[in-house]
């Protein structure tokens, strides 16, 4: 088979996974609603800030990989992608600035409360190869969160040679590289550490075959217009529900987000079935959200998550469309069980 045939038929074969995947209505599965915590890689590192910061009282905890301090591109592309990502020195981003203005959102209702944030655990993760999100951006993450997060709920992982992606002990890609779909194994789960932060000592992870199921939910419906694609939102999200959850057992909530080039419509399920948190989840009752974009050219064309003001200029706030249909999804989940609205 040619390069170019062979090319063709996984993009037909990606296709005909998208396609295949039928969305069911998100379900009522009365989640600890004290229990929800969230991550995220690059842009959705970003969005776990966000999410985290503008919904402090209903998000607990956050693991942050190669992602940004809060509102760090203040609404500019260019700032994004200049000082956010490719900054030399973290003297170079302003976290002062930013968390004058989160105090200023908070004075206007625009962010729940930042004393919510004391009571946080926090991992952050950047690897000292990554040419993306380079380290002084997570510096200033680290400084930024330090303003409203106690050091000792602090964790900063900064010493591993790890190229840009999510690392995880299922990755496909080689600790020190960058490439599709982006989740590098660096052997090392971070996972572990962070959602032992989280939720204390864990049950040993799963090594056979998974309890639960990674079904497609729909997203529209947590829109206001729904129409996800006008805001970079894939139709479906996905959800890993183990089979203690299922069955009705209690069980915590944790919200994990994509980075560019590696939605569902993008990898396929490769980031939800590599992350190494359905292992986790399983055996530790823990439901896993998975919310995707999708690619809109020419604003966004590798289907990043909105942390420069591409979809709203409310991004960073519990305005943002984004932010605001992820929040009812929650909601949803942590609803009494059987409840669909």
């Amino acid at each position: 088979m040619s390069a170019l045939a062979r090319t063709l038929a996984a993009f037909a074969g990606g296709l005909a996974i998208h396609l295949a995947a039928a969305a069911a209505p998100l379900p009522a599965l009365g989640a600890d609603p004290q229990s929800v915590t969230v991550s995220g890689i690059s842009s959705g590192g970003a969005m776990a800030v966000q999410a985290h910061v503008a919904w402090s009282g209903t998000f607990r905890g956050a693991a942050v990989f190669a992602g940004a301090a809060y509102d760090c591109a203040q609404g500019n592309v260019a700032l994004a992608i200049g000082r956010c990502q490719e900054a030399t020195t973290a003297a170079e981003i302003p976290v002062a600035d930013l968390v004058a203005t989160t105090r200023a959102y908070e004075a206007q209702g625009l962010v729940d409360p930042t004393a919510n944030l004391a009571g946080a655990e926090v991992y952050l993760f950047s690897g000292t190869l990554d040419q993306t999100v380079r380290q002084p951006g997570m510096d200033a993450a680290r400084d930024y969160y330090l303003n409203f997060v106690p050091a000792a709920n602090l964790v900063y992982d900064n010493q591993v040679p790890a190229g840009h992606g999510w690392i995880s002990p299922l990755g496909q890609v080689m600790c020190p590289l960058q490439s599709s779909p982006f989740v590098n194994n660096c052997n090392i789960d971070p996972q572990q550490v962070f959602l032992s932060m989280f939720y204390g000592p864990l049950s040993p992870r799963q090594v056979g075959a998974l309890s639960g199921t990674l079904q497609a939910v729909d997203q529209a419906e947590f829109l206001d217009d729904r129409n996800p694609a006008a805001h970079s939102m894939d139709a479906n999200g996905w959800l890993y529900v183990p089979a203690a959850c299922q069955r009705g057992s209690p069980c915590r909530l944790h919200v994990a987000f994509h980075g560019c080039d590696q939605s569902y419509s993008k990898v396929g399920d490769q980031f939800m079935r590599q992350a190494n948190l359905n292992e986790w989840a399983d055996t530790n009752r823990i439901i896993v959200l998975y919310p995707q974009t999708v690619a809109t050219p020419p604003t966004n064309g590798l289907g990043c998550w909105d942390w420069w003001g591409y979809d709203s200029p409310d991004y960073a706030t519990r305005k943002g469309p984004q932010l605001l249909a992820v929040k009812r999804m929650v909601d949803r989940l942590t609803s009494p069980r059987g409840l669909t609205r």
